[in-house]
């Protein structure tokens, strides 16, 4: 596979991961506000979804399972 191809593909995925955790940190709004691991969470989770495109693909692969594990998490409090 292309290198380049590969990059874009990669970074692509981490930015609808990291999109879709945000999506879900902004239903729990309520939560957001009141619970500061949920706040700082939402921050960090946010920041590097900004650094993305100068992150190199192995940083890529564990923001998108950051992401992954963050949204089980908040998709079980969602649900109770």
């Amino acid at each position: 596979m292309d290198k380049n191809y590969e990059i874009t593909l990669e970074q692509e995925t981490a930015k609808e991961f990291g999109w879709e955790v945000m999506a879900n940190f902004r239903r729990m709004e309520d939560n957001l506000e009141e619970n500061l691991v949920l706040k700082k969470l939402y921050e960090k989770i946010g920041k590097e979804l900004k650094e993305l495109s100068n992150m190199n693909i192995e940083k890529m692969k564990e923001f998108k399972i950051k992401c992954k594990f963050i949204n089980e998490i908040l998709d079980s409090i969602q649900g109770e």
